[in-house]
């Protein structure tokens, strides 16, 4: 009978993703700061391990097998399963219990600091720990936070490992700059829109890319592809300078009202969902806690954005 753990180690499992990320041996090597010929090696041991091969080897590309697409993703998990074990270990040690939430700057919906302030209230004795971060849904998976809340399309393909519930969605409106042309309108259309320079968020990953972007999953892409940005800030910076254009929340943009930007009501462009996201396996009762804390505030919050049918 095989023995499943023989060569399977996570150094193996780490070397074979950075060739899969990479696209090479060699650009996998300079990633993990060692030589080709031992990413080699690795790999080499990893396909004599299993008995199959895992990559195409040819001069100028590499790809994956099926098998080595299939291992790609089991490796994926059993990465994020490590990183949970250390993270949840560690804090296990800590003299005082925790809650770690994931936060992404401006990204709450305006719930998060009256949550905090009140959570006391449901009679978890845990401190409340904050994680800012632009990978939230990471941050969940790996165990370096136990929820998330978190900002997106309506409808995503990229939380269906997690448990999410929806909290709200909201429309999202176009951010230009104070003397645009379009600065006064009451609403515009996004067909008006095809030839601005629309930041964009490679960071982000291509779902939420797009949906920042305002595109929806069928649309082909932009006319005008504006400027790369990383955080808010950055974007804010350029909607000032009259460089670029970006499609934020109506909680958000409210936030920043008296800078040199103008908010208008956009018709085309896909709302905003905000959902708060854990772990399947978390059987935390003060994460079950602060999920229903946090929507009862939003309930309570009236004069907020009002939920409506999203993607649970």
């Amino acid at each position: 009978m095989d023995d499943p753990d023989s060569g399977l180690e996570v150094k193996a499992f780490r070397t074979f993703l950075a060739v899969v990320d990479h696209g090479s041996f060699s650009a996998a090597a300079r990633a993990l700061g060692t030589t080709q010929p031992t990413v080699s090696r690795i790999v080499a041991g990893v396909e004599g391990a299993l008995g199959v091969s895992l990559v195409v080897r040819s001069t100028r590309s590499l790809a994956l097998t099926e098998a080595g697409r299939t291992f790609a993703s089991q490796a994926r998990r059993v990465l994020d399963n490590v990183a949970v074990a250390h993270h949840l270990t560690r804090r296990a040690a800590a003299p005082e219990p925790s809650l770690v939430v994931a936060v992404k700057a401006d990204g709450d919906g305006g719930l998060l600091r009256e949550a905090i302030a009140t959570f006391e209230t449901t009679g978890h004795r845990v401190e409340l720990l904050l994680r800012e971060t632009r990978q939230l849904a990471e941050a969940v998976r790996t165990g370096e936070a136990d929820v998330g809340l978190l900002a997106g399309p309506p409808v995503s393909s990229e939380l269906t490992d997690l448990d999410t519930e929806l909290v709200f969605v909201e429309p999202r409106v176009t951010m230009l700059h104070a003397g645009h042309r379009h600065a006064g309108r009451e609403r515009i259309g996004l067909e008006e829109l095809v030839e601005e320079p629309v930041a964009t968020w490679p960071d982000a990953g291509e779902e939420l890319d797009r949906f920042y972007q305002g595109l929806a999953p069928g649309d082909p892409g932009r006319m005008t592809t504006g400027p790369a940005v990383r955080d808010l800030a950055e974007v804010l910076r350029l909607v000032e300078m009259g460089r670029a254009i970006t499609f934020l929340p109506e909680s958000v943009a409210r936030r920043f009202e008296g800078r040199a930007i103008a908010a208008v009501p956009t018709d085309g462009v896909a709302p905003s969902a905000l959902r708060l996201v854990w772990r399947p396996s978390s059987r935390d009762l003060a994460v079950a806690a602060f999920v229903r804390h946090v929507l009862d505030i939003a309930e309570q919050h009236s004069e907020g954005p009002r939920p409506v049918d999203a993607q649970r």
